[in-house]
């Protein structure tokens, strides 16, 4: 009996050692969901985006080759492929987002449940405008969502969604490498809002629907033409709409509507004016009655690669701002100061930012009407509202931006980068920031006499691309090319008719050949004889011979010689033959020469 006792106990410890259970249930296998029923009742919290801008560089570190090798195992189906590439990918870069989500997706399709937790968070909790919501939808987690575990994985999804929309209303929006990001002072930390491969152009805050709207210029889909789209990120939710395409080039115009046909409102110029068309929250596109009319408020302009954005009035503000939005001073309403740069310095009245607290205005000023190869001609200030008193920030020469951070500190966008202050009140660069939401804004000077037209100036690219041959224009302007082909044209001031002489060269052939002697200047004696022959020419009758006898030329042998003679310029026939000749011309062919102002006057063109 004790002996049977003891082989019970034997036994029931055995089992307990290989891992039994007492209820006599077989151990959970791994993967199983039941092995999820472990799993703690909460996912713990992680800092949500990455520490700086070069984090999200993964492409270009180590883990990529294996990463790539994997999607195109994901795009054959070999899950298991999957899975063993993308652990090569983080092994070799551990912050390699896309591939622990794809390793998480390819553990779900196994299900192989409870080894997908981890991956899965390091994706969201890294880029939770791209994977949190979508780990919430993608049908590879379905099973795991059904789980305990994944319960708790949907409420870490929501709290982490509170966190990341608080983290943005804090956060300064800037660009770097052609895509939009949220740079969180606080840690710091950067969160990416576009997977655009670099094709943003420009962007436009709404900050009354706490959203914004970024236009990108990209290859349509299948085709290899460009096309323009459009996109939104919504900040109070925390997800980015993809950009939808436009079908258009442009130029186009940006708007958002919170009240009549609510979305964001788009209009391309045609025959007949502008046509808009609505863009809704799910990406679709719908066409506006005609002769609907741009909505109040800021919008953008987008010509070709460049984006103006428009933000005039802005509150508290007046000035007599130029249609470039520029103005000598403007007048703060509150404090009724007045704002000026020194002359001949303008304001540019649509880079015009006030603080969050209200109490301090950025804005970019044009110091000068002409830009200089290279020198700084534009000057970034920040204005006391109360005072009016006025600090510079920095100059440049490739245009300035300006904004605020959440917490008072001014931000400038310039030639070295993006850059506020720090506590001590000295610059701090924000590295990897390369521009602000809105383009920089740029002097909208001439060029001086000695300078081409610089080539950052966005109208000036715009312009050439669109006519296509811009360049040559300036050429055709002078026409002294065609005057140095004509000698005779400068020599004779009177040569000025030529154009209209040319065709009736017979009839003026005469008198004109009194105008080569004229160019000599030393001939001008033989001038002078016949206006004294004059008097008496006018009542002679032989004058109407002499005319007559230019076109046969046979009468008068004489008279065809200086005809004859213009050509070679042989002084001497003309000479002999001007005599008898003279006095009959005199009267219309010799008084020109002598004043030679007067034909000038007379000939309709222009004075040299």
């Amino acid at each position: 009996m004790r002996l049977g006792r003891l082989a019970l106990a034997c036994a029931a410890l055995a089992g307990a050692a290989c891992g039994g259970r007492s209820d006599g249930q077989a151990p959970p296998r791994p993967g199983d969901a039941a092995a999820v029923e472990a799993a703690p009742a909460d996912v713990p919290e992680r800092p949500l985006g990455l520490p700086e801008h070069a984090a999200f560089q993964w492409r270009r570190r180590g883990g990529h080759p294996a990463y790539q090798m994997a999607r195109k195992a994901e795009a054959a189906g070999q899950w298991e492929v999957v899975v063993k590439t993308c652990r090569q990918a983080l092994t070799a870069d551990p912050s390699h987002l896309e591939a622990a989500w794809l390793l998480a997706a390819g553990l779900g399709r196994l299900g192989k449940l409870d080894e997908l937790l981890e991956p899965l968070h390091l994706a969201v909790a890294g880029d939770f405008a791209k994977w949190g919501q979508a780990s919430l939808d993608n049908p590879a987690f379905a099973a795991f969502l059904d789980t305990p575990a994944g319960k708790a994985w949907a409420r870490r999804v929501e709290q982490d969604r509170a966190a990341y929309t608080a983290a943005l209303a804090r956060s300064l929006i800037v660009t770097a490498g052609g895509e939009l990001f949220a740079y969180d002072p606080k840690g710091p930390r950067w969160h990416r809002l576009t997977h655009t491969y670099g094709a943003v152009i420009g962007g436009l805050p709404v900050p009354s629907e706490k959203r914004l709207v970024y236009v990108t210029r990209q290859r349509a889909r299948g085709k290899r033409e460009i096309t323009l789209a459009v996109g939104v990120v919504d900040l109070g939710r925390g997800r980015t709409i993809g950009a939808t395409e436009l079908g258009t080039k442009g130029p186009i115009t940006v708007a958002s509507s919170a009240k009549e046909s609510p979305g964001v409102w788009i209009g391309t110029r045609g025959v007949r004016g502008a046509s808009w068309q609505v863009l809704d929250d799910v990406g679709k596109l719908t066409p506006l009655p005609p002769r609907t009319l741009r909505p109040p408020g800021a919008w953008l302009d987008v010509v070709g690669k460049t984006v103006r954005p428009r933000t005039l009035p802005v509150r508290d503000i007046t000035a007599d701002f130029d249609d470039k939005g520029l103005a000598s001073a403007i007048r703060i309403g509150r404090s009724n100061r007045i704002l000026s740069v020194p002359s001949p310095g303008l304001i540019d009245g649509n880079s015009l930012a006030w603080s969050p607290d209200g109490a301090q205005l950025a804005f970019v000023a044009q110091l000068d009407d002409e830009c200089g190869q290279g020198a700084p001609n534009a000057a970034a200030y920040v204005a006391d509202a109360t005072t009016g008193a006025l600090r510079e920030l920095e100059r440049a020469a490739g245009g300035l931006g300006v904004d605020w951070l959440s917490d008072g500190r001014p931000v400038v966008a310039g030639d070295k980068g993006v850059s506020t202050v720090d506590a001590s009140g000295g610059p701090l660069v924000i590295e990897g920031a390369e521009g602000l939401l809105a383009p920089r804004v740029r002097p909208k000077c001439s060029p001086t006499d000695d300078d081409a037209p610089p080539p950052e100036d966005p109208e000036g690219a715009d312009a050439a691309g669109a006519a296509g041959d811009a360049a040559p224009a300036p050429a055709p302007s002078p026409p002294p090319p065609p005057a140095p082909p004509t000698p005779p044209v400068a020599a004779p001031p009177g040569a000025r008719p030529p154009p209209a002489p040319a065709p009736p060269t017979p009839p003026v052939a005469a008198p004109p050949g009194a105008r080569p002697p004229t160019p000599p200047a030393s001939p001008t004696p033989p001038v002078a004889t016949p206006p004294g022959a004059r008097p008496p020419a006018s009542p002679t009758p032989p004058v109407a011979a002499p005319p007559g006898a230019r076109p046969p030329a046979s009468p008068t042998p004489p008279v065809a010689a200086p005809p004859g003679a213009r050509p070679p310029a042989s002084p001497t026939a003309p000479a002999g033959a001007r005599p008898p000749t003279s006095p009959a011309t005199a009267p219309s062919a010799v008084s020109p020469p002598a004043s030679t102002p007067a034909p000038g006057a007379g000939s309709g063109a222009p004075k040299k």
